[in-house]
């Protein structure tokens, strides 16, 4: 046909359409990576015979001890009755996991959180042939379940099993667009009906007398087919031709032989072999990748593979599992032999990569991604120590590194310091011909002589500050984060010989409590960044202030603890969970980049970020480093909650997985009160990264959310009856997943018995009363007798006491009564012996003859008298005393009732009131009785007593 040049226009076109799509394709591919599951790590055997990924994203397989589930954070292995070798294993779209073993064969089914039960199928079907049979592959359908043994298919349906013998030996099948075909040996690949009928698609040579081992869509009409020794084929399902099908290394499929494969895109596919691990290719033949021991797998033989729902690869291996990431955000480059170390920093400079690491400095030629080869990296010779910083100032590449500071050009170093220890390097605005330096030392400052950079000064005031981080700001400041003390801000005086002026940071005005700042440059100007959100520091004044602007378009990232600047077109947010957020400042949209920790983790401290281009950046890690891109995609953007995947009960210590009888709903259980201790398990099913949790128990008091966690568990001890609702969160989404709890009462706290208690309580109260009433009584005659027997005591206390008063007082008058005798016995003596000198004297006078000494003895006679009168006083008050004693204060009544009594007086009532007749008081006043009778008469008179009363009743009655 003859072409018009007017036609090459749409010829282009329509090349350039239907080749752009896999080129396009292929520009978004990622770098595959390898995550290895050794059995140490899933505790199981090591050979794997199969794998499947359920609704949930949950992924199964099938090992020699068992059916092995794992959800992104828990490994659990479930045996079989007989613990037979699980075969084959597929999930259908009602949450069964299908499994085949030696003559077995059934589902595992899982209630909502509790563990999987196994439901055998062999009751179903009586053919005892099936006994000596194997299940090798399981393929659920709309309306059916296929197992495929050797020499049957059986099909499980609407609740039987029925079966259909092939007319050779049957090798796999394979689902394909809708249709299933099978391979069977020496016959061809035939397509399975609905009813189990068989029909020829290819019966062509050389398929007949070949082993199939995946049969593949290929474009719109063709099948893909791999063989295990001969390569792979392509079939035309229109025109029901076979052609060989060529790809840029079929002597590596033959000899390594093709185990199975799969699609993992359009035009993509991953092709699993029994010796060589697995290689990546595209539609046209093409080799993309080899994966192997040499390069990260860790087991060659791949028995088994499956794309899971994110477009990544599960291989289950002869020895172990392993994930292959195909669509991820991130390239790895990952130091698998440890032979670079932990890399610091990464510069692209005449078309090398230049790689600053702890174990020195590797270089490497480099034109783009998809020709490097990290296994090409070399030592640099003259740097074998740390390198902490790489930048690309004035055409020449600066190696900041532990024993100095280098200038590569052309693959040459010179070494312009030996001085020890240099870190971050920063050009002048201004002064093209100046270089400042953070090093061990402080401050050092680089000057261009005759177009060659040479060392200059160190800045007086910076002398021995470890500065490992400093960048100017657009008003000339400079700024210093020293490795230990925080941070500085200083300007430097016009020579760079010393510093003018110094700000700490740590002393400045409205410092927020308990700071930890870092710093970032954006826009010409730098500001401070800590836990609490972003700052800024106004230098004249001291003072910090907070930076509302940033902090609003920084959102939910405002309080990142490490920022790095983009350029001005965004800024690199790097979060404490070894993941990095990246926020663009033109559409203000956030892109997540989460490092699978199995794989990586940034270099605390020292993270750095280099752009590659506008989409591309590299960064480095203790592993390797990797290449972050902006146009990439992530796993991220499944916003589906982390899911609750089982919940145990403790009950005394034990613990056991909740049946149906505690689920109440979807997201409602209900626990006894004897089964009150939880564990959860939860799961944010993601693959290819490390998630952080946080969760919180609501019981109506108190809902204060954990901290982030990469913990996956939550126990719960002894939880008081009552309601709760456990929220539950990741940081892949905002959404949340809710679990509402109710914690029964005890046995003893149901209704019938509170009803039962409240009886009792009446019963008891009503008793209580009557007893206390029956106490009180009782306390009441016990407390009266007791009271008479006290009383009674007392009385007798009491008459004992005035008995012991009495006989104290009688003792006390028998005292005075002696001592009153003993007076009258003295006064009679001494009357006794004065009437002896009476006597004496008066026989005196008989015998004197003198005048003179009668008158003397008489004189002598007259004094006795006298001094005896005197004594005849003491007499009386020794008689009234007496007298009142005997007659209780009758003197004291009589002066009352008649104050004008005389003594004289007295005396004679007190005779009247002895009963003494007149003659009897005469001598005892010494009067006459007509003086006696006198004085009665005066004292009746003064007693007005009338004259026809005896006074001396009266006197006695008184």
């Amino acid at each position: 046909m003859r072409i018009y040049p007017h036609n090459y226009f749409w010829i282009i076109l329509v090349c350039f359409v239907l080749v752009a799509p896999f080129n396009l394709r292929g520009q978004q591919f990622t770098k595959p990576e390898v995550i290895n599951y050794p059995k140490s790590t899933y505790k199981a055997e090591g050979q794997n015979w199969s794998v499947t990924q359920d609704e949930n994203r949950i992924m199964y397989f099938g090992n020699n001890q068992g059916l092995l589930r794992y959800d992104g954070e828990q490994w659990q292995l479930f045996t079989l009755p007989q613990k037979k070798v699980i075969r084959s294993v597929a999930a259908d779209h009602e949450g069964k996991i299908f499994s085949g073993a030696f003559g077995e064969f059934g589902y595992w089914q899982k209630n909502l959180y509790g563990t999987m039960h196994y439901h055998s199928l062999n009751h179903l079907f009586k053919n005892p042939q099936f006994k000596e049979e194997e299940i090798w592959k399981i393929i659920p359908t709309a309306n059916q379940v296929l197992f495929q043994s050797f020499s049957h298919i059986y099909s499980y349906r609407d609740g039987k099993v029925s079966s259909v013998s092939a007319p050779g030996t049957i090798m796999f099948m394979f689902p394909v667009q809708g249709k299933i075909y099978v391979d069977i040996l020496g016959k061809g690949i035939f397509s399975i009906g609905d009813d189990l009928s068989l029909t020829a698609v290819c019966t062509d040579e050389p398929i007949r007398q070949l082993k199939v081992t995946f049969i593949l869509p290929y474009g719109a009409n063709d099948l893909l087919i791999g063989t295990e020794k001969s390569g792979m084929y392509c079939y035309n399902l229109t025109s029901e031709s076979l052609r060989r099908f060529k790809s840029a290394d079929d002597t590596y499929f033959i000899d390594n032989e093709i185990n199975n494969g799969v699609e993992i895109s359009d035009n993509r596919y991953a092709i699993g072999t029994i010796s060589a691990g697995i290689v990546l290719m595209d539609s046209s033949g093409r080799i993309l990748k080899k994966l192997d021991r040499s390069n990260g797998l860790q087991n060659n033989t791949i028995i088994n593979l499956i794309k899971d729902k994110d477009g990544n690869c599960w291989l289950a291996l002869d020895k172990g599992i392993a994930q292959l990431i195909l669509h991820s955000n991130i390239e790895y480059y990952l130091d698998l032999d440890g032979h670079i170390g932990t890399v610091y920093s990464v510069a692209l400079f005449q078309g090398h990569i230049y790689i600053g690491t702890n174990h020195g400095l590797f270089s490497a030629p480099f034109s783009d991604l998809a020709s490097f080869d990290k296994n090409k990296l070399t030592r640099v010779p003259t740097i074998i120590n740390q390198v902490w910083g790489l930048k690309v100032i004035d055409s020449l590449l600066f190696c900041s590194f532990n024993s100095g500071t280098a200038i590569i050009n052309n693959g040459k170093v010179r070494l312009v310091t030996d001085t020890t220890g240099s870190w971050d390097m920063e050009p002048m605005d201004g002064a093209p011909d100046r270089l400042v330096q953070g090093t061990y030392f402080g401050v050092a400052i680089y000057k261009k002589e005759n177009g060659r950079w040479q060392f200059s000064n160190y800045v007086h005031g910076t002398e021995n500050q470890q500065i490992n981080r400093l960048v100017f700001d657009k008003d000339g400041v400079l700024w210093l984060k020293h490795a230990y003390n925080g941070i500085f801000a200083i300007k430097l005086s016009p020579d760079l010989k010393s510093v003018q002026v110094i700000r700490e940071i740590a002393k400045a005005k409205n410092l927020p409590k308990e700071a930890d700042f870092s710093f970032f440059k954006l826009d010409g100007n730098v500001y401070l960044n800590d836990k609490s959100g972003i700052y800024t520091f106004d230098f004249k004044s001291n003072t910090i202030k907070q930076a509302p602007q940033i902090n609003q378009r920084l959102g939910p990232y405002v309080n990142t603890q490490t920022i790095i600047a983009d350029g001005n077109s965004g800024l690199f947010l790097i979060g404490d969970d070894n993941s990095i957020t990246y926020k663009n400042n033109q559409t203000g949209a956030f892109q997540t980049f989460a490092f699978n920790s199995k794989l990586f983790g940034l270099v605390a401290g020292y993270e750095n970020i280099t752009p590659y281009t506008a989409t591309k950046s590299f960064v480095g890690g203790e592993e390797g480093f990797v290449v972050l891109n902006k146009n990439g995609n992530s796993s991220l953007e499944d916003n589906r909650p982390p899911a609750i995947t089982a919940i145990e009960v403790l009950s005394r210590n034990k613990k056991a997985f909740i049946d149906s009888s505690f689920i109440q709903g979807k997201d409602k259980i209900k626990l006894p009160y004897n089964k009150n201790g939880l564990i959860l398990h939860f799961s944010a099913m993601c693959y290819t990264q490390s998630t952080q949790y946080s969760y919180c128990l609501d019981d109506g008091t108190n809902a204060t959310w954990s901290d982030w966690t990469r913990t996956a568990v939550k126990e719960y001890d002894n939880l008081a009856p009552g309601n709760y609702i456990f929220r539950l969160k990741s940081k892949n989404t905002d959404n949340i997943t809710t679990l509402y709890i109710t914690v029964q009462n005890p046995w003893y706290w149901t209704s019938w018995f509170k009803a039962l208690y409240l009886l009792l309580a009446i019963l008891l109260i009503y008793l209580l009363v009557k007893w206390h009433r029956h106490r009180l009584n009782k306390q009441r005659l016990l407390l009266t007798k007791r009271m008479r027997e006290e009383i009674a005591m007392q009385r007798q206390k009491n008459e004992h006491e005035i008995l012991l008063l009495k006989q104290a007082q009688l003792s006390e008058e028998v005292v005075h009564k002696s001592e009153d005798l003993a007076k009258i016995a003295m006064d009679l003596i001494k009357k006794k012996n004065i009437l002896k000198k009476l006597k004496a004297h008066l026989q005196s006078i008989k015998d004197s003859q003198a005048i003179e000494d009668i008158h003397a003895h008489i004189q002598k006679i007259s004094k006795v008298l006298e001094k005896n009168a005197k004594d005849e006083e003491n007499e009386w008050h020794l008689f009234d005393n007496g007298f009142n004693k005997v007659h209780e204060d009758f003197f004291d009544r009589l002066i009352k009732a008649y104050p004008e009594l005389t003594a004289q007086d007295l005396r004679l009532a007190a005779y009247l009131r002895m009963n003494l007749t007149t003659k009897e008081i005469a001598p005892l006043l010494n009067i006459s009785t007509r003086g006696v009778e006198i004085k009665r008469y005066r004292l009746r008179k003064k007693i007005h007593l009338d004259e026809h009363e005896n006074l001396n009743d009266y006197m006695i009655r008184f």
